[in-house]
């Protein structure tokens, strides 16, 4: 789970620098209010700057790894697709 979670950051947050679009993915509640509703999830998963990325990744994989350790690697992907332990 940490390491797609960060595979996914990663992406985006490449993908917007490529295509110089990173407003597209930033949080802006009127355009939320006008239906795009995506940037209530993508502000966080896609970073506007070198240091934002960093440390953003960064932190959130460690925060990812703990909560799986907590929880067990099973235990989430089992969690996450619904089956019952």
């Amino acid at each position: 789970m940490s390491k797609a979670l960060l595979f996914v950051t990663c992406s985006f947050s490449f993908a917007a620098q490529v295509a110089k679009r990173t407003d597209l993915f930033s949080l802006d509640l009127s355009a939320v209010g006008r239906g795009q509703v995506w940037r209530l999830l993508t502000h966080h998963l896609c970073y506007a700057t070198s240091s934002d990325f960093i440390l953003g990744t960064v932190l959130m994989y460690n925060l990812a790894r703990m909560f799986e350790r907590m929880m067990g690697a099973r235990k989430v992907h089992k969690s996450r697709s619904g089956w019952s332990s």
